[in-house]
């Protein structure tokens, strides 16, 4: 049997602000549906550092705003410890979609007053300028 694994979006996209896309259905054929990049998601980030620990954190962004920081470098500094100096690329396989409805992204930013749930949220230790001097 072929292997019929067909990502519901794709963080590559660099279309339009509503993006057509393919999703393997699991009860019928392959339906087409609509990604509406301008709705927020609550996101799950998380990074392995072996033996020195991992950065995990949940957070709610727009897709544009995680596609935007694949490939960068993030300095999150010594969060793992002393002397850690923690700077790492960033993959589109750090990030999953928790959920997409609205509302309990609305509720949980309505009570908690943050777009970070936990933990350590990437777009908060990107730094456009330390990017640009890193390769000066």
């Amino acid at each position: 049997m072929k292997d019929k694994t067909i990502p519901q979006w794709s963080l590559d996209d660099q279309g339009p602000a509503m993006e057509k896309v393919i999703e393997e259905s699991t009860i019928g054929p392959a339906c087409e549906r609509k990604i509406d990049f301008t709705t927020k998601r609550l996101w799950k980030f998380k990074q392995d550092f072996g033996r020195m620990g991992e950065i995990e954190s949940v957070f709610i962004a727009h897709i544009s705003e995680v596609r935007d920081l694949i490939g960068k470098t993030v300095f999150f500094g010594e969060i793992l410890g002393k002397h850690s100096d923690i700077h790492t690329d960033i993959s589109k396989e750090d990030f999953t979609v928790i959920t997409e409805n609205q509302e309990v992204i609305e509720e949980l930013e309505k009570h908690l007053g943050t777009t970070t749930i936990s933990g350590y949220n990437p777009i908060n230790y990107y730094n456009e300028q330390e990017q640009e001097d890193m390769w000066d």
